[in-house]
């Protein structure tokens, strides 16, 4: 059993296993967890009552649904995977940027509030159709068929542990006066797959 767990960690079933925690590592690298853990609050600061920011999230959830059936659609028939993939990651980026710029340009206005409940709507659209249903598929499809179990399995555990990172640490990671690393990790992403993964 341990002789199975082992292969994983040499040759050419490293480099497999490596990259499929790359892939799955990818959805936190995308802010995802960050959106989905402070969307509802930031709806909140930016003037909704708790009841419309609520509501609000229950529209991301469905416009999500829609866009995991969109996304499955456009890797089936019209899209390799990473192509989908970067897709995912400029969209989701363009998101992100037009959330600061919105907040940068008028704060506290109601144009910036439609600006956040818009750009939060197409990220987690993006996620949801690019990014959130193509890296299980990748990830599968990387390693070896002995150790898929095992490497997807592994990957998926370091997957929620970044998660866990990204929620603990966003305060600090958006606060510029301490990390101020969003910009970073997505670009750090968005390498990996433009560099390691191939469009299948």
């Amino acid at each position: 059993m341990l002789a199975g767990r082992t292969n994983g960690v040499a040759g050419t079933n490293l480099r497999r296993t490596l990259l499929c925690y790359g892939v799955i590592g990818t959805q936190t690298g995308s802010g995802s967890w960050f959106i989905i853990s402070y969307a509802t609050y930031f709806m909140v600061v930016a003037g909704l009552t708790v009841n419309e920011a609520f509501k609000y999230t229950v529209i991301n959830t469905v416009l999500g649904l829609v866009g995991v059936n969109f996304g499955m659609y456009l890797m089936r028939h019209v899209m390799g995977r990473r192509t989908i993939l970067m897709t995912g990651a400029i969209v989701q980026g363009s998101a992100m940027l037009g959330l600061a710029v919105s907040a940068t340009v008028a704060p506290g206005t109601i144009a910036a509030r439609n600006c956040l409940i818009a750009f939060f709507a197409i990220y987690l659209f993006a996620y949801n159709a690019f990014v959130g249903d193509a890296t299980y598929p990748t990830a599968t499809e990387l390693v070896s068929t002995q150790l898929r179990t095992w490497s997807v399995g592994s990957a998926i555990s370091i997957g929620y542990f970044l998660a866990w990172l990204t929620s603990f640490f966003s305060p600090y990671f958006i606060n510029p006066e301490n990390l101020n690393w969003v910009g970073a990790a997505r670009a750090v992403a968005n390498s990996f797959l433009q560099l390691s993964v191939a469009d299948c």
